[in-house]
């Protein structure tokens, strides 16, 4: 009975546990990196003008 019971415990975690991935296009890709790229020279940029 116990068993049982743990094993259903069990299986009802692994389910909820599990996540949906949503592809990411090429496109998506290139614009996010894109913008951490102007964020970073942005950040750049002021640290070297405030020196």
């Amino acid at each position: 009975m116990l068993k049982g019971f743990l094993d259903k415990f069990i299986q009802a975690n692994q389910k909820t546990t599990q996540s949906v991935v949503k592809p990411i296009s090429q496109a998506e890709v290139e614009a996010l990196v894109d913008t951490r790229l102007k964020e970073h020279a942005a950040t750049i940029e002021n640290h070297l003008l405030t020196k």
